[in-house]
């Protein structure tokens, strides 16, 4: 070959003509040395493994005209072509083939310059030491196969990225230090700032002062493989906060050396103030709701009262007690009410609790001698709302002023005793008994003209329960329900309809 003459030659062994078609690498030599070229055919033509498709040319001119022609494998370049040299011959490479390696050998370029190329982002693999066809051969493969390992990870690295832009999480990489090496876009947009603006910077600078220390605490965690999820303040670039669930995984070495930490920030700001704005107004009608108990128990009291001062008047016995089993029932009522207005939960009671003071009330409403009839309680802690207390309360009101009434005449003394027990399935037992005269053997309960029993066996059909008389001993009756779970209008008016 004369000096300066291109030349396409394919270096193939005769008996793997077939397996040429599948193996065949085609290279592109930039030489305009006859003896180099020459010499890199003979090495070349020596691999056992691989056919090489081998295309020479002598200037950089000549070699992008290939380029611009024909697919290529790989480049094996010279560096002091005619019209360039040096780097400017892998730049030009470059930037009409991205994606193609550049093999340099020893005898064609130096370390600094192939390393100065990398900077570039140009495929460049040196080739160093004493060269022959194996060493050749191999640098190729290894170019090659190192360019489409890099190509795979590129593709995987935009997929990925691709992703981890689109994602509704502010994503990020801090190193051991905390400070930032990766912000994604929507990151920076959540907190106002730009990319540029918020990497190098520890992460902490962009929390408030509480969440910053409980940030580092987490990270001390996090050191030993502890993962964790907190909820943490960051606050933008203009002073204002950003509610955010943050959680974070932490990066390690092969030898479990911790180097940093992935983080993954979702902004429920949104949700927190709609949240806040929720518990506002259910503040704020929880104090209507308790003021409407409170009015509800002071009508009553002014409704007794306004009772008690009707009955002054009356001369008839019977008209003053039925004002007076009327006060006492109105008195059960309020004092549910009044429960209500001081818990802290307006929609439930605890009811054993309720039992206690209506006891009492009773007890003294109807000027019980303390020596004569004692109250006996056995309560267990029971929670009702108020669709099922109202009645249970005015039961028990019934029962323990019948029992009060007419249990013990003549002075008679004794015990009464109430008993409240929570059983399965949300369902509860009351038991109202005394050890007194009892009640007729011939008296039906359920179908009696008597006031105070009709409300009993009334109510108990409107909390769907149960009930069981016992007349041996005095009388016992035990009450089965289970809290209503429906939408339930006590009238507070039945007791005029039978006055």
């Amino acid at each position: 070959m004369k000096p300066g003459e291109d030349c396409g030659l394919t270096i193939v062994k005769p008996s793997d003509k077939k397996k040429m078609i599948n193996n065949q690498i085609h290279v592109l030599l930039i030489e305009d040395n006859p003896r180099n070229t020459q010499l890199i055919c003979e090495m070349l033509g020596r691999d056992a493994e691989n056919q090489f498709d081998l295309k020479c040319v002598h200037s950089l001119k000549a070699g992008l005209k290939q380029l611009a022609e024909k697919e290529f494998d790989v480049v094996l370049s010279s560096l002091g072509l005619p019209n360039s040299h040096g780097l400017e011959t892998l730049v030009k490479l470059s930037a009409q083939k991205a994606e193609l390696p550049i093999v340099l050998l020893a005898d064609f370029g130096e370390k600094p310059l192939a390393i100065e190329a990398q900077k570039k982002e140009i495929p460049v693999y040196l080739v160093q030491g004493q060269m022959d066809g194996e060493l050749l051969s191999r640098a190729i493969r290894n170019a090659i196969k190192c360019m489409r390992v890099e190509k795979e990870l590129q593709q995987i690295e935009k997929k990925y990225s691709r992703l981890i832009e689109n994602l509704q999480e502010g994503i990020g990489l801090i190193d051991k230090n905390a400070c930032t090496t990766y912000i994604n876009q929507r990151l920076a947009e959540m907190l106002g700032y730009t990319v540029e603006e918020m990497l190098g910077k520890p992460l902490f600078s962009f929390m408030d002062e509480g969440s910053a220390e409980a940030c580092k605490n987490y990270l001390e965690c996090l050191k030993w493989s502890v993962k964790k999820q907190q909820e943490i303040k960051f606050l933008r670039k203009n002073g204002t906060k950003v509610y955010a669930n943050m959680k974070m995984s932490s990066l390690t070495d092969d030898d479990e050396n911790y180097l940093g930490a992935i983080v993954s920030i979702l902004d429920i700001t949104e949700y927190r103030q709609a949240e806040e704005q929720i518990r506002a107004s259910l503040a704020e009608k929880e104090v209507l709701l308790g003021e409407i108990h409170h009015r509800v128990k002071s009508n009553m009291q002014i409704i007794s009262s306004l009772l008690n001062l009707q009955s002054s008047h009356m001369k008839n016995k019977d008209f003053i007690k039925m004002v007076k089993n009327s006060q006492s029932r109105i008195r059960s009522i309020a004092l549910i009410h009044e429960k209500l207005y001081r818990s802290q939960d307006l929609s439930r009671i605890n009811f054993s609790e309720y039992v206690q003071g209506l006891v009492t009330h009773l007890f003294q409403f109807n000027q019980v001698n303390s020596n004569l009839i004692k109250p006996k309680i056995n309560l267990e802690n029971v929670f009702l709302d108020i669709q099922t207390a109202i009645p249970c309360g005015l039961i028990l009101n019934e029962l323990i002023t019948n029992s009060l009434q007419h249990a013990f005449p003549e002075g008679r003394g004794g015990e009464i005793i109430v008993e409240l027990h929570p059983l399965e399935e949300r369902a509860c037992q009351m038991i109202v008994k005394d050890n007194g005269v009892g009640i007729p053997k011939d008296l039906d309960i359920e179908h009696t003209t008597t006031l105070g029993l009709q409300i009993v066996t009334m109510l108990v059909k409107q909390i769907e329960g149960s009930m069981e008389v016992q007349k041996e001993g005095g009388t016992t009756i035990k009450i089965v329900f289970r809290e209503l779970r429906r939408k339930f209008s006590l009238r507070y008016s039945f007791c005029s309809q039978h006055s």
